[in-house]
C-alpha cells in the first residue's frame, strides 16, 4: 500500500519535529539551539531563560551547584526554557565527563549537567541578540518572552550571580509576564511523544494505532494549541487517505468485487472514527 503525496509529506514533519526530552529527571533540561528554544516556549507559551556563565569566574562557580544540585530550582527550570551559554578559554577547555544516556555512553560537559560542551558553546551565538556591547559583567541572565522579545527590566549582570532564591523570584515575574495557559515541560515532552509514536504507526501503515494516537494528543486535557492543530492536520491527512481508499475499492468493485469488499471492510475497520470509516460502510451496503 501507498501513502498519498499528502500524508507523506506530514509524516516527514512529524518524525523531524520530535523533541529530544533531557536524558535525566534531576538536572535542568538546557535547550541544544536558541531555534529549539523558541520553538519550544512557543509551543508552551513559557519563557526563556538564557543565562550566560563563564570559565574561572567567582560568580559564574558560587552559581554552578545551583544548576547542578539545587532541587527546587531544577524542578522549577521545568516551567520555562532554559539555555546555558558558557563560555570556556580555548587554550584550556574545562573538559568533558562519559555519562550513561540509556544504552549510550555519552561526552557531557564536565561542569555543568545535563549538557555537552558543543550545546553551550554554540548557545553563545545567542547573546548578541540581546548584548551589543563589548564588555559586560558576567553571569548575567536574560528572561526572554515566547516571541523572543527581552523582559528588560528581569535581566540581571553582576559579578556576584544570583542566588537561587533571586532566580526563582526573576522566574515567578517572568512566568507572570507571559499572558494564557502554559504548558509544563513534562506535558510538552508526552505530546511530542504521543506525536512521534502516531508517526511510527503511520509509517508502518498502521491505521488504527495512530488515528488512536493522534486522537490522545486532540483530546489531551491540556491548552496546548500547537499539538491541537499537528494532531487534527494529522488526521485530517489519514482521513484523506482513508476516502481515497474507498474510492479505489468503489472502481475496483466491477472488476473484482471480492477483493473491493475485502478493502472496504478494512478500511471501515482501520479508520474507525474518521469520516473514511463511515465512506467505506455506506459503501459496502451500495454495492450489496
Amino acid at each position: 500500500m501507498k501513502l498519498g503525496i499528502a500524508l507523506t509529506s506530514l509524516l516527514g514533519v512529524l518524525m523531524a519535529s520530535r523533541a529530544e526530552p533531557c536524558q535525566a529527571k534531576n538536572c535542568v533540561a538546557w535547550a541544544d539551539s536558541w531555534g529549539a528554544a523558541l520553538q519550544e516556549a512557543r509551543e508552551r507559551n513559557v519563557p526563556i531563560l538564557l543565562t550566560v556563565q563563564q570559565d574561572e569566574n567567582p560568580g559564574c562557580d558560587a552559581m554552578f551547584p545551583i544548576f547542578n544540585g539545587d532541587g527546587g530550582f531544577i524542578r522549577a527550570s521545568r516551567q520555562v526554557v532554559c539555555v546555558m551559554a558558557y563560555m570556556q578559554f580555548k587554550d584550556r577547555p574545562h573538559g568533558t565527563r562519559k555519562v550513561k544516556v540509556g544504552n549510550q555512553v555519552v561526552e557531557m560537559c564536565k561542569v555543568i549537567n545535563g549538557i555537552t560542551c558543543e550545546v553551550h558553546e554554540r548557545c553563545v551565538g545567542a547573546v548578541a541578540n540581546f548584548m551589543s556591547e563589548a564588555k559586560f559583567d558576567i553571569p548575567v541572565q536574560i528572561w526572554v518572552k515566547p516571541d523572543g522579545k527581552e523582559m528588560r527590566d528581569l535581566r540581571f549582570s553582576g559579578v556576584e550571580g544570583q542566588s537561587a532564591g533571586e532566580m526563582l523570584s526573576a522566574m515567578k515575574k517572568a512566568l507572570d509576564k507571559v499572558p494564557g495557559p502554559k504548558l509544563s515541560r513534562d506535558g510538552w515532552e508526552k505530546l511530542n511523544k504521543l506525536l512521534q509514536e502516531g508517526s511510527e504507526h503511520l509509517a508502518k501503515y498502521d491505521f488504527k494505532k495512530s488515528i488512536e494516537t493522534y486522537k490522545k494528543v486532540k483530546d489531551a486535557k491540556v491548552t496546548a494549541p500547537h499539538f491541537t492543530r499537528k494532531a487534527e492536520e494529522a488526521l485530517a491527512s489519514i482521513n484523506q487517505h482513508g476516502e481515497y481508499l474507498v474510492e479505489e475499492a468503489k472502481q475496483l468493485h466491477a472488476t473484482d468485487p471480492k477483493k473491493a469488499k475485502e478493502d472496504l471492510e478494512r478500511v471501515a475497520k482501520d479508520f474507525k472514527g474518521l469520516a473514511a470509516s463511515q465512506k467505506a460502510e455506506e459503501a459496502l451496503k451500495t454495492l450489496k
